[in-house]
């Protein structure tokens, strides 16, 4: 999704982040808009641990990131199905055991959740009537029947020649939000082309 407030995504050095991030969160997070968004953080900890306080009072104040303790020691897999319960909780049970058995044990100390919920209408609705099976490319190889939604209209559309990328925005009611669909180009060498793209983003900005 992306967010038309660019003031609040914005910032001039990387000591900026954290606090426009708090700002972005806020925003976002407003019960006065037409759209539902909930960004949820929390902490947790082995409660045999000590952290830094000047770390819990930042992701606290910045991250509204509370630290729970926990028994990852003695207690890994419950200490595991209670984050996977938050979780579940804070996406209106959308997202069940994100955490699989196993990836917890007892040797670890500090876990950081971050769970997103969104709710919202399109400003041009797709008719279900108009929703049907077909094949959903998972890679250049492999595809699958999904249910897919279809209505003509015109969107916002641009191609980027340098990636091979066409890029489709799908507005929210009240264009607050909008979904961006990336697709690029398929490749002649049957590799995934969506890694080259962020390959070449990366080195963009690495360069």
């Amino acid at each position: 999704h992306s967010y038309r407030d660019q003031n609040v995504l914005s910032f001039s050095s990387v000591s900026d982040v954290h606090s426009h991030f708090e700002t972005l969160t806020a925003t976002i997070n407003s019960p006065s808009a037409s759209y539902i968004l909930k960004l949820a953080n929390r902490l947790y900890g082995e409660k045999t641990f000590s952290f830094l306080p000047e770390y819990l009072d930042s992701t606290l104040k910045l991250y509204h990131a509370e630290l729970q303790a926990v028994d990852f020691i003695g207690a890994s897999d419950e200490s595991r199905q209670l984050i996977n319960k938050w979780v579940e909780e804070q996406t209106e049970n959308k997202i069940k055991d994100l955490l699989q058995p196993g990836v917890i044990n007892g040797l670890a100390r500090l876990v950081l959740v971050n769970a997103i919920y969104f709710k919202g209408n399109w400003m041009h609705v797709f008719e279900a009537r108009n929703t049907k099976e077909m094949p959903f490319k998972i890679n250049q190889n492999e595809s699958r029947p999904v249910e897919m939604m279809y209505r003509e209209e015109t969107f916002p559309f641009r191609y980027i020649p340098e990636y091979k990328l066409q890029v489709l925005e799908l507005p929210y009611e009240q264009e607050e939000l909008s979904m961006l669909i990336l697709l690029p180009n398929e490749t002649q060498d049957g590799s995934d082309p969506l890694l080259k793209v962020s390959k070449s983003a990366m080195s963009r900005k690495s360069g």
